[in-house]
């Protein structure tokens, strides 16, 4: 973690040091930098994938809910990621669209299990 802090904040005093007068250099030091969060995260990810296979075999769980579970995961985060980098770069309502996006990208992958829960729930209602 403390590599990633440290990337960070060089990355932050050269767009500090840089955004006046170079600010298209500026947002791809922070491009750059957001690129090296995703990769270290992406790597601690992987143990927690592992957990979480590990306990969906162990349940018994579809192997289906298990890859809806990470295409949500994976639209929040890509959908975070683009919305923030809009953010830095001053555009923000594009930003917004991104979110929002993501939002219904999210309810229509999810869509599968809610059906599934509604007919459980008519079965034993």
């Amino acid at each position: 973690m403390e590599k990633l802090v440290g990337v960070a904040l060089v990355a932050v005093t050269g767009v500090l040091l840089c955004k006046k007068e170079a600010g298209g250099a500026a947002l791809l030091l922070t491009l750059a930098a957001a690129v090296y969060a995703v990769f270290w995260g992406l790597e601690r990810m992987q143990f927690v994938v592992a957990a979480l296979s590990g306990l969906f075999d162990r349940v018994g769980l579809d192997s289906a809910y298990w890859k809806i579970l990470m295409k949500i995961v994976g639209i929040a985060y890509v959908g975070e990621f683009g919305t923030a980098l809009c953010r830095d770069a001053g555009c923000q309502a594009l930003g917004e669209q991104i979110a929002i996006a993501a939002k219904f990208s999210i309810l229509a992958v999810s869509l599968p299990v809610l059906l599934q829960l509604v007919e459980v729930m008519e079965r034993f209602g």
